[in-house]
């Protein structure tokens, strides 16, 4: 049902193949690579410092790709 351009839910439970797109899947990437070379520095012979090195990397790929390679366009961004 739309009321003046808005879409608004007839069911409120989350449907995962059309409530979650590729931008949530970036925006969670970047937590997750930071939380994965945290677990890595702890369990491995790795600087903390160079754990977060790896992860700003992934999170700037992350970033790159969502904004500048394949930017948003209103449609779902492809």
């Amino acid at each position: 049902m739309t009321t003046r351009g808005i879409d608004t839910p007839t069911d409120p439970r989350f449907d995962l193949e059309t409530d979650f797109d590729r931008y949530d899947l970036h925006l969670a990437i970047i937590p997750l690579a930071f939380l994965a070379t945290a677990v890595a520095s702890m369990l491995a012979d790795i600087t903390l410092e160079t754990a977060l090195v790896m992860a700003s990397m992934v999170g700037l790929v992350a970033m790159l790709d969502g904004m500048v390679l394949r930017p948003p366009n209103g449609h779902g961004g492809v």
